[in-house]
């Protein structure tokens, strides 16, 4: 009444006489509003900023520590022929991925800004000035994440 939301999860089973006849139903419900507007506010943030790098004229990747893109910028999305499934190679040339990481120290580095030229993969293989930052978090999966963005 008072315009509060809350959300719960609910669990809801059937209740049995002696005989095994239905008779009702019972549950238990679990407040799980934090962790809804958590989820919400986490996929505002993401849009929010798959917009910005989308828009702006900047080259960004997220990478995992196998160089699994997990984010690329409009920028370097026009450079890659494919659309899923993208590899560093796949939009850097000139360096492959083990070689990156030892340039940018990725085991000892963690959560500091290592500067490196990258060469795109475009048809004059454009040189960029970018920040790799090594996350010091695993994600869930096990993976780490690593940011290259390019210097402007």
């Amino acid at each position: 009444d008072d315009g509060h939301v809350t959300w719960v999860s609910t669990t809801k089973n059937p209740l049995r006489d002696l005989n095994g006849n239905i008779v009702g139903t019972f549950g238990i419900s679990r407040d799980v509003t934090h962790t809804k507007q958590d989820e919400i506010l986490l996929k505002k943030n993401k849009e929010w900023l798959e917009h910005y790098f989308h828009f702006i004229p900047v080259a960004f990747i997220v990478t995992d520590q196998q160089g699994n893109l997990q984010f690329v910028s409009e920028k370097l999305l026009k450079l890659s022929k494919k659309q899923t499934a993208l590899k560093f190679e796949d939009i850097f040339w000139g360096m492959e991925f083990n070689e990156f990481l030892k340039t940018i120290d990725f085991q000892n580095k963690k959560e500091q800004e290592i500067e490196i030229t990258l060469s795109l993969r475009d048809k004059s293989k454009t040189e960029i000035s970018c920040v790799a930052i090594s996350s010091g978090q695993e994600n869930e999966d096990g993976t780490t994440n690593i940011f290259v963005i390019q210097k402007q």
